[in-house]
């Protein structure tokens, strides 16, 4: 089983259901703004779906996530080579995103 995290309407990426419920608690202990953890988390609370729903994301909202997903990959270090190096895959596509054009970054 496979966890998703939708980064936009054109690029998401597959996680191992195990490394999905890891990030999620991530997302929950590195994010402050309860509302910004509504959205990414909605379809897990919500539906019980094994997806991170970063899509509706403003640009402001998504460069906190992908700050968060950061500095979980970061934290991983070699202890999970795997897990760290598709952290580092999300933020990459993250940082792309046309969104963030308008966060002047």
């Amino acid at each position: 089983m496979t966890g998703t995290i939708v980064i936009s309407s054109t690029q998401s990426a597959d996680v191992r259901t195990i490394d999905f419920s890891q990030i999620v608690e991530e997302i929950r202990s590195r994010i402050e703004d309860p509302l910004l953890i509504a959205k990414l988390l909605d379809a897990v609370d919500g539906g019980g779906i094994n997806m991170i729903l970063a899509d509706g994301l403003n640009a402001r909202e998504l460069v906190a996530f992908e700050r968060a997903l950061e500095a979980f990959g970061l934290n991983l270090g070699a202890q999970d080579h795997g897990l760290a190096s598709f952290i580092r895959n999300v933020c990459e596509q993250i940082k792309v995103d046309r969104r963030l054009d308008s966060a002047g970054r």
